[in-house]
């Protein structure tokens, strides 16, 4: 399987996302320096867009691997994976929440973030590794179905007595 690099997704996707966080990172800060018990409504639902995002480029980056390893249904199952299933449930909005408790889970996002070419190429590689016991590589026929297996012997020789080891080198002459 051939890496994808990030540059093949987009460089700017990548730093739009990493400043994003990092903005995001400063006003949670500031929010908890200022002493707030909780956290602005608007803040906690960007920091649950914030997660929701890594996860989508997470998977962005495995199906760009996935389409240049070849399986181009398997990478826009993955792109398209919002259209399937329900997003990531991002943070309750009717639940207030603390600065220190939103900071918390935006560290964990941008660690996430930092490690997410090494998460997708896991990913494709998991993927991949599914997809190759699920999906034969070539059709089997049906004659072959219908050859009788045999045991494998564990003698290199499968017929005849075994012949005499060759025969040991003459020392007499050595020692005289």
């Amino acid at each position: 399987m051939t890496h994808a690099p990030a540059s093949h997704i987009t460089c700017h996707a990548f730093c739009a996302i990493g400043l994003y966080l990092a903005r995001l990172l400063g006003e949670v800060a500031r929010l908890q320096t200022s002493g707030m018990r909780d956290a602005p409504a608007n803040i906690t639902s960007m920091v649950g867009s914030a997660n929701v995002m890594v996860f989508a480029f997470i998977r962005s980056l495995a199906a760009t691997e996935l389409s240049s390893s070849g399986y181009s249904d398997a990478a826009n199952i993955l792109r398209d994976w919002h259209h399937h299933h329900d997003m990531a449930v991002p943070l309750r909005i009717d639940e207030p929440h603390s600065p220190t408790e939103l900071r918390r889970q935006l560290e964990d996002s941008m660690a996430l973030f930092e490690r997410a070419e090494v998460l997708a190429h896991q990913l494709a590689c998991m993927i991949t590794c599914a997809l190759g016991h699920t999906i034969p590589v070539e059709p089997v026929s049906p004659y072959l179905l219908l050859i009788e297996l045999r045991p494998v012997s564990h003698s290199p020789r499968t017929h005849g007595p075994t012949p005499d080891p060759w025969p040991p080198p003459d020392r007499s002459s050595r020692d005289a």
